[in-house]
């Protein structure tokens, strides 16, 4: 995928000629670079991988995918076991319901959500939502980090004023 631009640049805009495709600076997760293995790869040929962040993040999405997502099924046998309760629902008789179908893409979209928000892209503070975490504090610690920060900003000044002389 990433050697494509028509897959990985976005769409200037529309037309009905087939294969037309402008192309764009690659974005920076499609860039690929080499990556040292742990020694323990050593011992099967491997000591470099050259990859993309995407596919990196793929990568990860995939093994959650084969390896855990399918004990989602399990857990939710384990819930209803605990509750006494045969299916979760009579939308298709004899297979438990709808969500007895879809147990495993739950527990797959949760996986999925949480990388996306934490990993691929985490919140990034601004003054404005510091500023917003400060206003949500009562008013005695806003006082604290109000005399902390006076301290801190009163020594900077001092440190510019005094290479300024120099």
């Amino acid at each position: 995928m990433c050697i494509r631009d028509s897959l990985i640049c976005p769409a200037d805009s529309i037309s009905i000629t087939p294969f037309l495709f402008g192309s764009c600076q690659i974005p920076p997760a499609f860039i690929t670079a080499s990556y040292e293995l742990p020694d323990i790869f050593k011992y099967v040929g491997l000591t470099t991988i050259t990859l993309s962040r995407f596919q990196m993040h793929s990568c990860v999405l995939v093994m959650f995918a084969s390896f855990i997502a399918p004990f989602g099924g399990f857990f939710a046998s384990g819930f209803k076991r605990a509750f006494q309760i045969k299916d979760f629902g009579e939308t298709i008789p004899g297979h438990g319901g709808l969500t007895d179908r879809f147990d495993c893409q739950f527990l797959m979209g949760v996986f999925s959500y949480v990388w996306s928000t934490q990993v691929i892209f985490p919140a990034s503070l601004t003054a404005g939502s510091i500023l917003d975490l400060i206003l949500s504090r009562p008013i005695e610690e806003q006082l604290q980090i109000f005399e902390a920060l006076k301290g801190i900003l009163q020594k900077s000044k001092k440190n510019i004023y005094v290479n300024q002389k120099k």
